[in-house]
């Protein structure tokens, strides 16, 4: 049916869940509190985002990926007025205060960032058409 990727899976501290292969996140609106728009705050914070390509260090394909460096990212967050509370995208592998400590992301919580910023574009770019020909 059409719920069918719910009808087995395996719960993760209520946050993430599996089905055998797939992450879900849980994004039912029983699980969340305090909902808000994004602020202009977050689209500082994307304007400062860097994508880079790179490499692992430790990797044994010689691929170059995609994607961010924490550290960049934690500076876009500092720019825009926010914290790495009002930004969950920001993980640590351990003890935040430890210079050992390895940092990630996570990547999931900016695609909800890129929707708006593409669609404040998409607004934008329909109003420009408008302005200049009458086209919608």
């Amino acid at each position: 049916g059409e719920l069918e990727c719910y009808a087995s899976y395996v719960d993760i501290q209520g946050t993430f869940k599996t089905n055998g292969g797939a992450w879900i996140s849980s994004s039912d609106i029983k699980v969340k509190n305090s909902i808000s728009p994004f602020s202009d705050a977050y689209s500082i914070l994307f304007d400062n985002l860097i994508p880079r390509t790179y490499k692992y260090n430790h990797g044994t394909s010689s691929r170059t990926h995609s994607g961010f460096i924490v550290q960049e990212v934690v500076n876009a967050v500092k720019t825009a007025g926010l914290t790495t509370q009002d930004f969950a995208a920001v993980c640590a592998f351990g003890d935040p205060e430890d210079d050992e400590t390895e940092w990630g992301l996570r990547y999931e919580e900016i695609i909800a960032l890129n929707t708006w910023e593409i669609q404040k574009l998409k607004a934008e770019v329909k109003a420009l058409k408008k302005l200049i020909g009458g086209i919608v």
